[in-house]
């Protein structure tokens, strides 16, 4: 497997994850908010750009658990 597929195979993995998370927790209003956008084209943007995606996620994610 070449370093491009193992590459894009990450991106589709995070992608699923993604669509877990905001189907999981549709109630939200903030979600709601993003769901809407949540398109194809996000979802590309998300498999190319994966290790940016993972960056804002994880900054987000450590942002709230740890708000004083």
């Amino acid at each position: 497997m070449s370093i491009f597929s193992k590459y894009i195979l990450i991106g589709m993995c995070c992608t699923m994850f993604t669509d877990i998370v905001i189907s999981s927790v549709k109630k939200h209003p903030l979600v709601e908010e993003a769901k809407e956008e949540w398109g194809m084209q996000g979802r590309l943007l998300v498999t190319l750009l994966w290790p940016l995606a993972v960056l804002i996620f994880l900054k987000a994610f450590f942002t709230t658990i740890f708000k004083k």
